[in-house]
């Protein structure tokens, strides 16, 4: 939930960093862009960005209607 974030927003996006062995696959990919701040994965795709055990990077960038970005990286543990 990015919905906190200050300013005029224009875009959310998150994508997936880092991946553990044998699931780079899905490193660059994007889980979610131009919504409203929020994201939630249906449990029929976990498997599409998380296809194995271990630690996810996933980056959040924040982008304003000036164009500038911040970003924040957080961390998904799959079981």
């Amino acid at each position: 939930d990015a919905t906190k974030s200050a300013g005029d927003i224009k875009d959310y996006k998150w994508t997936i960093t880092k991946a553990p062995a044998g699931a780079e696959s899905v490193v660059g990919q994007i889980i979610k862009e131009n919504s409203n701040g929020n994201v939630s994965i249906d449990p029929a795709d976990y498997n599409k960005y998380f296809p194995q055990a271990g630690t996810y990077t996933v980056q959040l960038a924040v982008t304003d209607n000036a164009g500038k970005t911040a970003t924040d990286d957080f961390d998904v543990m799959v079981p």
